[in-house]
């Protein structure tokens, strides 16, 4: 998000005004496409498949789009993304294969999508290699992130790239001028002649005393 006034603070030499926050990798991990596809499919799979075409194929897509959302939406509460994908896959574990964890999974399950029940099904582990996919969408959500520019110094530094003209070329120029005004223009070279064709003699600038008297001829 660009600030609305940043092109005209640019101009006249105001360092440019930071940009809004990033998104944290959290959330670019839930908005990712993999992870909005795998809940879509999830809700879809859930609420229409499953009662259409009762069997072993729409089971099985439930959990792998169950291992791709869950560990995004445990590290919006600030757990680390390999603690999250690790407890994930731990819990998967347990509810799939004791009948202590289904009973658990039940309970929880019911409390977000109503009366639910969860079966202990060692078959379902074939799913597990989901938490790869979603391990590597958080790696390439946090590297984007640490890779974006902040405070809109790479912007500024790319234009500098592409026009060749560093920042401080302009403060050069003007105490440049500075100078040159300070100390009157250079005397005309001997030989000079002006706009009419007479000789001009080349003007001697007076010698500054800085405080001492100076010598030389009447």
């Amino acid at each position: 998000m660009r600030h609305p006034y940043g092109s005209v603070l640019a101009r006249i030499g105001h360092p440019p005004i930071p940009a809004g926050p990033a998104h944290p990798p959290a959330l670019a991990w839930l908005g990712h496409p993999v992870t909005v596809v795998a809940t879509i499919v999830l809700l879809i799979n859930d609420h229409v498949l499953k009662a259409l075409w009762p069997g072993l194929v729409t089971g099985k897509l439930s959990d792998v789009a169950g291992l791709l959302v869950a560990p995004p939406l445990l590290a919006l509460v600030r757990v680390p993304a390999l603690g999250a994908t690790i407890a994930t896959g731990t819990g998967f574990v347990l509810v799939k294969t004791t009948a202590t964890g289904a009973a658990l999974a039940s309970q929880a399950w019911t409390l977000f999508a109503g009366p639910s029940r969860v079966l202990a099904d060692p078959t379902d582990l074939v799913a597990l290699p989901a938490l790869g996919l979603a391990w590597l969408v958080s790696r390439r959500c946090r590297a984007d992130h640490a890779g974006r520019p902040r405070g809109g110094g790479g912007q500024r530094q790319r234009r500098h790239r592409r026009t060749g003209r560093p920042g401080g070329l302009a403060a050069t120029r003007l105490l440049g001028r500075g100078f040159l005004r300070g100390h009157g223009d250079p005397a005309p070279l001997a030989g000079h002649r002006s706009d009419d064709g007479v000789p001009r003699r080349p003007l001697r600038r007076p010698a500054r005393s800085h405080g001492r008297p100076v010598r030389g001829t009447p």
